[in-house]
């Protein structure tokens, strides 16, 4: 009997207790008999590298139950949300396994993320009007969308101002638009919101732990993680330290300065004369973390600012994230579920890749994409090497089974 799978999206950085009862309440509320993850790998969509290397949080995520983990390409992963979301959905699309797919958000409510989903996606004439009169102001596009929503009624404006709110409506519309025949569920948060900073029992955000795990240690914040993420944590902590946006500041000044501000324009997130604010705020600090606070306004909140910043670290232009090369890459799947990766095989639409031995044979626009993650995959461990850890063999690096 064919098993029902449902789908997830995650960053798991790093994998917390909330995670697991996102994998579990995934698997209760579809009725699916497993769980494929699209993971982000080394960098994130708020614009920093993972503190952990996908390898490790891999590791983890199979010990606690997840059956199959995916990687989301750098230039999605590190996007917008828009293009993050189109991305990470139409990978679970094309994989040709998954029936249904689930997501947190604040609101909990799937059929209010729907109703806003359609606005969204239909755009009427107030929305249209109620969101240039926002960004006429000089708010963000974030910030003018919420207040155009809030205008037609004051819970579609609730919704969309909370961040996991946000991604699971963009979910929604590529949905819609790429594997209308998936289920979508949403589960709500656990007690604490998605940056909130507070540890309530034994939840906190991921946000939280990272700032507890540099303040304090990585122990301090064993209430919080299940002991597999803990000690996936704890041995790269030890072979080669954790990653953080800072061990790449010496790169980027030297990008900076060797690359015309012409050619910044290019990247992906610089518009509007960013690229000036950075060059201004890279002059009077050495720190990226210091960089992106100089930059931050109203128009730009802190994470368009790191997104921007990273674009430039790697090199991902506008053309790259919005670009095609689609293909699925296995990082890792649990032995009992190897029927899952053998069905991925005879049933998916885009070329599956287990073994990146083997990439010479993808497509051409797919072998590219590949060829490019795995560099910057390279990148990652360049930030690690510059605060004295080690590195890694991404080319000879195994499947986690």
């Amino acid at each position: 009997m064919k098993k029902k799978i449902c789908g997830i999206i995650v960053e798991w950085n790093p994998l917390h207790n909330g995670h697991v009862y996102h994998i579990n309440e995934s698997l209760r509320k579809t009725g699916a008999d497993g769980i494929v993850a699209v993971m982000s790998g080394n960098f994130v969509q708020r614009g920093e590298p993972a503190i952990v290397d996908k390898y490790e949080r891999v590791r983890a995520a199979l010990a606690l139950g997840v059956d199959v983990v995916l990687e989301l390409p750098v230039a999605y992963a590190t996007s917008s949300a828009k293009i993050f979301a189109q991305a990470a959905v139409r990978l679970l699309g094309d994989s040709g396994v998954v029936d249904s797919f689930c997501f947190g958000s604040e609101a909990g409510d799937i059929a209010a993320l729907e109703r806003v989903a359609r606005i969204l996606e239909d755009e009427p004439d107030e929305f249209k009007k109620g969101l240039r009169r926002g960004l006429d102001k000089g708010m963000s596009f974030a910030k003018s969308r919420a207040d155009a929503l809030a205008a037609m009624s004051t819970d579609f404006g609730d919704i969309i101002g909370k961040p996991n709110n946000i991604l699971a409506i963009e979910y929604l519309i590529a949905r819609n638009k790429y594997a209308p025949y998936m289920q979508a569920a949403t589960i709500g948060r656990k007690l604490v919101e998605h940056h909130s900073v507070e540890f309530v029992n034994n939840f906190a955000s991921a946000t939280a732990i990272r700032r507890g795990i540099g303040a304090n240690g990585l122990q301090s914040m064993a209430l919080y993680m299940p002991p597999a993420s803990l000690t996936a944590v704890a041995e790269q902590d030890k072979a080669c330290g954790l990653n953080h946006i800072n061990n790449f500041s010496h790169i980027l000044h030297y990008i900076m300065e060797i690359t015309p501000k012409k050619t910044l324009t290019q990247m992906a997130e610089i518009t509007e004369g960013l690229e000036n604010r950075i060059h201004a705020a890279a002059a009077e600090h050495f720190l990226i973390s210091d960089i992106i606070t100089a930059c931050a306004t109203k128009r730009y909140t802190n994470t368009t600012i790191s997104r921007a910043i990273l674009h430039i670290l790697l090199g991902i232009t506008k053309r790259e994230a919005r670009g095609s090369g689609q293909y699925l890459r296995v990082l890792g799947f649990r032995k009992q579920s190897a029927d899952i990766v053998k069905a991925m095989a005879r049933q998916a639409s885009i070329p599956i890749v287990t073994n990146l031995q083997s990439s010479s044979r993808l497509p051409d626009t797919a072998r590219i994409r590949l060829e490019r993650d795995m560099q910057l995959s390279r990148m990652y461990w360049q930030g690690l090497r510059s605060a004295g850890g080690c590195t890694k063999d991404e080319l000879t690096a195994p499947i986690i089974v």
